[in-house]
């Protein structure tokens, strides 16, 4: 099981008025189509235009428009698993996270959409997630599966050539067998620094100085049901506003069947809201920075939308499949959804509201 977390910032919830406030307005979810591709979907990105959106499932990257429910294009490697797509920036290249085979395990590379080929591959493996930063000329990454492996690595993504390597003299002690304790995503904040958060609850901040990657956080998220790493398994992190103060995290904790939504404040080093969601537990958690909403998903399917700004669940659908959403994502533009299923089910979902 994995754990989701989101960045977002004081100014966007808690502090400056919300431009879309929701307040008694009704929320409208409506499926706009549903496609099946071959295999288990297990990652979503939208173009930054907002106009269509990319699905890995097995060895092939999906291009769906929004107004057609037939992949426009399909891309398939001589690999295992796409494992984890992200755009850059202007939205010509799409990083891709690979399970080639066991004996060369997760590696990463770049997609070029006009040539339709893969003309970078990163140095390195086990890279288990890969970030671009806000210009386009850097991508951060992690190396290693557990706390004790854990490397953070810059990249040239024009060449692909490592810039720099940091290894953390520290780690947390996780008190469960069952967190995978390594982080699963990872943000740049701006152009020279990234976060990460692992399951064994840490927030690490990182710089890029001359090319060198300095730590300049470190915190452990202490203050949550059932102590240091309960329940966190994985990550994906998302600012709502590209700002370089990082004043808030949401994130869930899983103990048993039970999961709480925990919005937690960096500066005060402290849990200020907690959400409580029923059984069964909870799987993913997106932000939208439009609406200011949290969403979230389950172990059966269900996908749930919690006001930020009053932390009340305003409703729930059921994809009726059964099926746990492996990836979850909010268009730029904030009225539609995807969702894709562990089962090949890719959902796309209109949202509005209604005073």
């Amino acid at each position: 099981m994995k754990f989701i977390v989101l960045i977002v910032t004081l100014a966007s919830i808690f502090i400056l008025p919300i431009n879309r406030y929701l307040g008694t307005s009704s929320l409208s979810v409506d499926l706009i189509y549903t496609q099946t591709i071959d295999r288990e979907g297990t990652s979503v990105a939208w173009h930054p235009s907002g106009d269509y959106f990319a699905v890995g499932g097995g060895q092939s990257i999906y291009f769906f428009y929004t107004d057609d429910n037939q992949p426009f294009q399909q891309f398939t490697f001589s690999v295992i698993n796409i494992e984890g797509l992200t755009w850059n920036p202007d939205g010509t290249k799409l990083g891709v996270v690979l399970l080639e085979d066991d004996a060369r395990p997760f590696t990463a590379a770049i997609f070029d959409l006009e040539t339709q080929q893969i003309t970078t591959s990163l140095e390195g493996e086990a890279i288990t997630l890969i970030s671009w930063n806000e210009n386009g000329t850097l991508l951060a990454g992690i190396h290693g599966w557990t706390e004790e492996e854990r490397v953070y690595t810059i990249w040239d993504s024009q060449t692909g050539t490592i810039i720099d390597q940091y290894r953390p003299e520290e780690y947390a002690p996780h008190h469960r067998d069952d967190i995978w304790d390594t982080p699963a995503q990872l943000q740049w904040i701006n152009d020279t620094q990234f976060i990460s958060i692992s399951g064994s609850s840490e927030l690490t901040i990182m710089e890029l100085i001359d090319n060198k990657i300095n730590q300049i956080r470190y915190d452990i998220l202490d203050d949550i049901s059932g102590g240091v790493g309960a329940g966190l398994q994985s990550a994906t992190l998302q600012l709502s506003d590209r700002q370089p103060n990082t004043d808030f995290i949401i994130f869930f904790a899983t103990t048993g069947d039970n999961s709480t939504i925990y919005v937690w404040d960096t500066k005060e080093n402290l849990i200020v809201t907690q959400l409580y969601a029923e059984s069964p537990p909870l799987i993913r958690l997106q932000w939208n920075p439009v609406y200011h909403l949290i969403t979230s998903t389950s172990r059966n399917g269900t996908i749930s939308f919690w006001d930020a700004q009053t932390t009340e669940q305003i409703t729930t659908i059921d994809e009726q499949n059964q099926s746990m959403v492996l990836g979850i994502a909010w268009n730029p533009q904030g009225d539609q959804l995807v969702t894709v299923n562990r089962n090949g089910t890719v959902n796309l979902w209109s949202v509005s509201f209604q005073n």
